[in-house]
């Protein structure tokens, strides 16, 4: 089964152009993603996520929105080609990565699968919009329940963990083994915050919670990089809150 977040539903050239609009627009592919796999999970069955993104994009990207949309179109067509039935592929809008949720009967099928769609992309040609032809490499994260999470949220935090171990080398595929730690904690605001938050709950018809999560991933989105070089160099703080991953009670 595959679960299209809507990217095929912009003809070419009329999907958002405002940097703001595709943002809002590929994280509800996200928060699709996280529920998806509360779903799954709720049927009390194991979940296996490969998370997939492509190394050294950016040439592509430089382009233009245009050329980076023909990019991913192919990216995610090739992915969908390659997948068994019981796999569902989700997609993360206009970004040139996506997530792979399966619940096999053999454990290491995932990770199986995930070094055949390592080589496969690895040996593809892409061709932009002129039919210049580009290869491209891809990075992998592998992550399963309930050894790194036992929620949508948590798994989909495991995984980019995994992909981001995947990510210092490039070209690699990265099979998460020890738990990842996530660690709850309070998120507290002002009173003229939550009023701020209320009003653009009502407008926007969406929980606190989903515009947390939001404004949460936008965040690591901008200084994950950063923070994990600090942490990599420097080593966490005593005490301090965790790398990633934290939840909003």
């Amino acid at each position: 089964m595959t679960i299209d977040a809507g990217l095929s539903a912009y003809p070419m050239g009329d999907e958002p152009q405002h940097n703001l609009q595709r943002m809002f627009a590929d994280m509800k592919r996200v928060e699709l993603a996280r529920h998806f796999v509360d779903d799954v999970l709720r049927k009390g069955t194991d979940v296996f996520i490969i998370a997939v993104d492509l190394d050294r994009s950016a040439v592509v990207r430089r382009r233009g929105v245009k050329e980076k949309r023909h990019l991913v179109v192919q990216l995610h067509e090739l992915l969908r080609s390659a997948l068994p039935e019981q796999a569902t592929f989700l997609d993360s809008g206009s970004r040139d990565e996506g997530w792979i949720v399966l619940t096999p009967d053999d454990p290491h099928e995932p990770t199986r699968l995930a070094e055949r769609l390592h080589q496969l992309i690895g040996g593809h040609v892409f061709r932009l919009i002129d039919g210049e032809e580009v290869r491209l490499t891809a990075s992998l994260g592998v992550a399963r329940s309930p050894l790194h999470g036992s929620t949508g949220q948590d798994l989909l935090w495991a995984v980019g963990e995994a992909l981001w171990q995947a990510k210092l080398t490039r070209d690699a595929v990265y099979v998460a083994d020890a738990p990842v730690a996530v660690e709850p904690q309070t998120f507290r605001i002002t009173v003229e915050q939550q009023r701020q938050l209320a009003a653009l709950s009502r407008r926007t018809g969406r929980p606190d919670d989903s515009l947390f999560h939001e404004a949460l991933q936008l965040l690591l989105e901008n200084h994950a990089p950063r923070w994990h070089w600090i942490v990599e160099k420097r080593g966490p703080t005593p005490g301090g809150p965790a790398r990633r991953g934290a939840e909003f009670e």
